[in-house]
C-alpha cells in the first residue's frame, strides 16, 4: 500500500478517457461481492489525501457478516466500521457499464485503525503477507483459477431450471446463445490485460469453465473475482443469471468447483515434495478455508471429496492433483468463501512443509478409489499408500479441524484476530443455515455467489 495510488489512477484515466465513474469492491468471508461507487472527480480528490483516512470509502461493516446469503448478522462480538482503501493497481474497465471502472479496495476494520495491524482483518493484505514473505525467502509462488458457472434464467423461479441440456464438452453448447456470453466474456478480460488460458462448456447442464493464467497469487485472485463480475455482468445483459453455487441444481451431478493451481519453485531448490507435504499434513484444516460454505458439504460435494480420504494423484482422482515436480491442483475448493483466504491457506500449509522440512512419505493414487472391490480392498489402498486422514463432512466439523491445527504455522501467516473473526463467522454460519430451509438458502446463494 505504499504505492502512488493517485498517480495509478491518474495515468488509468488518462489511458481511458470515458470514465466517469468507478465501482469499488470487496469480498466477504463467505464471498458475497459487495460494492461502493464514487464519481471519478471524487476519486481524485480522495487518492491525493495524505492519510488513510482520506483515502478510504467509510462503510458500516459487512465484511464479516453473512446477511445476504442467512438474514442473520452473525457478529456478537464488536466490529467497527469498514474503511475501504482502494488499490488502483487492480482497476480496470467494467463490462456492463462502458464508462465506469471497477477497482478492488484493502479493507481497515476501525478498531485496528491505531494499531500496528491496521489490515488484520482483510483478506488482500493476509495473502499479500504470504506471498512477500515467500518472495523475501527466495521463493516464486504463482498461481491460476478455473472458474466454473452455471447459466439460469431466474434465480428466484421456485424451481431452478438449466438453461442448457448438453452435457460434457458436447459442440451443442458452443451453439446455445448462452454461449455468446462466453465468448465475450473471454474477449473483455483479453482486452483488459487478463490471460485466458481455455474455456468450454463443463460437465453439467448449463455449467462452463474459463481457466485463467498463471500470476502472482494476489494478482491471480483480483483477476480471477474481476472476470467472475465480467461474466455475470454479461449474463445479465444478455438476459441469464449467473451464478457458482457449488450445487445450483438439487439432485443433479456434477457440481461446480473453485479449482486452484499453485507453483512453487527457488533456485538451486526442488520444493516440490515437501510443500506437497505440508499441503497433505493440513488440508483438512485447509478445507474450512476452500469449502467455506454450508452447502459446500451437500450429497453431490461429498461424494467426491466430502469425507474421503486426504491424498494425491498424477491425474484427477484425488483432492490434490500434481503436474511435474512442483505444480499442483487443489481441486476440492468452491465459491462459498472468501478466495483470498483460499490462496493464503493453502500457500501457508505448503510453505509450512518447505520450512519443517517435512518429507513426503505418501504415494500417488492411481485411478479412482474405490472404482470396484471391497471395503477391505480399499482400506488397505490406503494403507499401503500411506494415507492416514480424512477432509471433513460438513463446515461445523472443518471449523474443528482448523481450531485443532491452530499452530505456529496458522497463526503466523493469518494472525490470531483474522483467525478469531473467522472461526465466528462460521460457526455462526453453520449453525444459521442448517435452520433455514434449503430452497430459501440455495435462492439466497443463487442471487449473491
Amino acid at each position: 500500500m505504499q504505492l502512488d495510488q493517485s498517480g495509478l489512477l491518474s495515468h488509468f484515466l488518462h489511458s481511458n478517457p470515458g470514465i466517469r465513474k468507478i465501482r469499488y469492491q470487496t469480498k466477504t468471508y463467505g464471498n458475497v461481492t459487495l460494492d461502493r461507487f464514487l464519481t471519478v472527480a471524487r476519486a481524485r480528490q480522495m487518492a491525493a489525501e495524505s492519510t488513510i483516512q482520506g483515502q478510504a470509502i467509510n462503510v458500516v461493516c459487512q465484511t464479516l457478516r453473512n446477511f445476504a446469503t442467512t438474514g442473520h448478522m452473525d457478529m456478537d462480538f464488536e466490529a467497527g466500521d469498514d474503511l475501504w482503501v482502494p488499490d488502483y493497481t487492480t482497476i480496470k474497465r467494467c463490462a456492463l457499464y462502458k464508462d465506469y471502472a471497477s477497482c478492488m479496495v484493502n479493507v481497515i476494520e476501525t478498531q485496528y485503525i491505531n494499531s500496528s495491524t491496521p489490515f488484520a482483518l482483510c483478506p488482500i493484505s493476509t495473502l499479500r503477507k504470504a506471498q512477500e514473505e515467500a518472495k523475501a525467502k527466495g521463493y516464486n509462488l504463482l498461481m491460476g483459477s478455473e472458474i466454473e458457472f452455471y447459466f439460469l434464467t431466474d434465480p428466484d423461479a421456485e424451481e431452478v431450471v438449466p438453461v442448457t441440456g448438453s452435457p460434457l464438452y458436447n459442440t451443442a453448447a458452443s451453439r446455445h446463445p448462452v454461449f455468446k456470453v462466453v465468448d465475450e466474456a473471454v474477449d473483455v478480460l483479453e482486452a483488459n490485460g487478463l490471460a485466458v488460458w481455455g474455456y468450454h462448456q463443463e460437465g453439467a447442464s448449463s455449467k462452463y469453465e474459463i481457466s485463467l493464467g498463471p500470476a502472482d497469487p494476489v494478482t491471480t485472485i483480483d483477476n480471477m473475482i474481476y472476470a467472475s463480475e465480467v461474466i455475470k455482468d454479461l449474463a445479465y445483459k444478455h438476459g441469464y443469471h449467473v451464478t457458482m453455487h457449488p450445487h445450483a441444481f438439487p439432485g443433479k451431478w456434477p457440481t461446480a468447483g473453485q479449482h486452484w493451481h499453485v507453483s512453487v519453485d527457488k533456485e538451486g531448490s526442488k520444493p516440490g515434495d515437501a510443500f506437497l507435504a505440508g499441503l497433505l499434513d493440513h488440508f483438512p484444516s485447509v478445507s474450512a478455508f476452500l469449502r467455506g460454505g454450508y452447502d459446500s458439504y451437500q450429497e453431490g460435494r461429498r461424494f467426491w471429496y466430502g469425507g474421503g480420504p486426504v491424498m494425491w494423484s498424477l491425474g484427477n482422482a484425488a483432492p490434490i492433483r500434481r503436474f511435474g515436480d512442483s505444480h499442483f491442483e487443489a481441486r476440492v475448493g468452491d465459491a462459498l468463501s472468501n478466495p483470498y483466504l483460499q490462496a493464503a491457506a493453502i500457500i501457508a500449509a505448503g510453505m509450512d512443509g518447505i520450512h519443517s522440512q517435512m518429507p513426503l512419505t505418501m504415494g500417488p493414487c492411481e485411478g479412482r478409489l474405490g472404482a470396484g472391490g471391497s471395503a477391505a480392498e480399499r482400506d488397505q489402498k490406503l494403507k499401503t499408500l500411506g494415507v492416514t486422514k480424512t477432509l471433513p463432512e460438513t463446515l461445523a466439523a472443518a471449523v474443528k479441524d482448523l481450531k485443532g491445527d491452530n499452530g505456529a504455522w496458522l497463526t503466523y501467516s493469518f494472525g490470531q484476530p483474522l483467525l478469531n473473526a473467522y472461526f465466528k463467522v462460521k460457526e455462526d454460519e453453520a449453525k444459521n443455515s442448517g435452520s433455514m430451509e434449503e430452497a430459501v438458502r440455495r435462492q439466497a446463494i443463487l442471487r449473491h455467489i
